[in-house]
């Protein structure tokens, strides 16, 4: 939901996910494999302009993009909190939810020339405590800091295609007191487009992969489904 805050741009955003997720590796060098199927955490996310794209409508939003022409910048702040409502069970190791909150600033710049677009946003993600981890232990994880780069190409107003790099790098464990000494260090890659349905609902399709850069980590490929909804 788009709206205005102090004469600047602002928006309100909900994601809800469904998962049906595999995994498969080696366990104490056995191979192993276990599957889990079922709702997400819940994100909710403000976000707001602190430079350019300006609150406007009518005759006032046509003089702005006359003014700025093809070429355009905006810089923008966000915050986002993962609420602990996925699903999860202390029994298991793995989960699709994470028992906790995440809190996550963010921090972008958006360049835009023509029909292309470049990205660039900075975040940390600050986790609460997991009083119910695995078998009933108490896990801690450090922040994780995170930066992320896209490249957009928009053929009309919904319609786009886009690419990008990711490189996250923090998380260290703490388990009962002990830290673990698995710090991570991720790289990521996707792709993704944009499809309209109407002015106010479009479907998003996407791959993202994750690839380790330490000894402590997972390699991730995931294939996504989205459907949004603008008012």
């Amino acid at each position: 939901h788009s709206f205005e805050v102090f004469g600047k741009s602002a928006r309100i955003d909900l994601v809800q996910g469904y998962a049906d997720a595999r995994w498969r590796g080696l366990l104490d060098g056995a191979p192993a494999s276990a599957r889990r199927a079922g709702w997400m955490d819940t994100t909710v996310r403000f976000a707001m302009s602190l430079y350019g794209a300006p609150p406007l409508k009518g005759k006032e939003f046509v003089d702005y993009r006359v003014s700025v022409g093809q070429s355009e910048t905006v810089v923008g702040a966000g915050l986002a909190v993962t609420l602990p409502t996925g699903y999860y069970r202390k029994s298991l190791l793995l989960n699709l939810g994470t028992n906790r909150f995440t809190i996550r600033p963010q921090l972008g710049v958006v360049h835009t020339r023509g029909k292309w677009s470049g990205e660039l946003t900075g975040s940390a993600w600050i986790f609460t405590d997991n009083d119910s981890f695995w078998n009933g232990n108490k896990l801690e994880n450090d922040p994780l800091y995170t930066l992320q780069g896209h490249l957009v190409y928009t053929f009309r107003p919904g319609l786009w295609i886009g690419g990008g790099l990711a490189y996250g790098y923090g998380m260290e464990s703490t388990v009962n007191g002990v830290e673990k000494d698995d710090t991570r260090g991720n790289l990521l890659f996707g792709a993704s487009v944009g499809i309209p349905i109407n002015r106010h609902v479009g479907f998003k399709l996407g791959y993202v992969g994750m690839r380790t850069q330490e000894s402590t980590g997972a390699d991730l490929d995931s294939f996504v489904a989205a459907v949004s909804f603008l008012w």
